[in-house]
């Protein structure tokens, strides 16, 4: 089964988490860990890209997870070529894994984790299994779009 992305926003979507909960906010200073926001309509999805955040932490901040967010992934970029790049995730609270995909590589993209634009992507998550990914991206629009198989 394949699920096609059409104007998933990232915009100004960029925020920080830390003990007092999640904000939004455009200063790169702020305290806290930075994520970022990927829009599918009325469902918000925080991601925190390769910040090797622990167990503990990444529990804590689930916590502190406000209603307007449907949920939080956790990624990391574990190798990366033209042709293919390796993320692994985890979400919490569970959500399609499509979707969270999806949300993880426009993510990574968007923090500028990526050396170069892989023509794929393979998600992995430990808890709901693996996807491939593909994706268009346009500097210049706050929309981006793709597939996930």
């Amino acid at each position: 089964m394949t699920d096609y992305f059409e104007s998933v926003a990232i915009g100004e979507g960029w925020g920080h988490a830390d003990d007092t909960g999640f904000r939004l906010d455009v200063d790169p200073r702020a305290a806290g860990r930075e994520f970022v926001v990927c829009s599918f309509g009325d469902d918000d999805v925080a991601v925190f890209v390769g910040q090797n955040i622990g167990a503990a932490e990444r529990e804590h901040l689930v916590e502190r997870r406000p209603s307007w967010l449907a949920a939080v992934v956790f990624a990391e970029v574990t190798g990366c070529n033209r042709e293919l790049a390796i993320l692994d995730v985890e979400l919490s609270p569970a959500m399609d894994l499509a979707r969270c995909a999806f949300a993880a590589v426009c993510s990574a993209y968007a923090a500028g984790a990526f050396d170069v634009t892989p023509a794929h992507y393979l998600v992995r998550s430990a808890a709901l299994g693996s996807v491939s990914v593909t994706a268009t991206f346009d500097d210049d629009a706050e929309t981006w779009f793709g597939q996930v198989s």
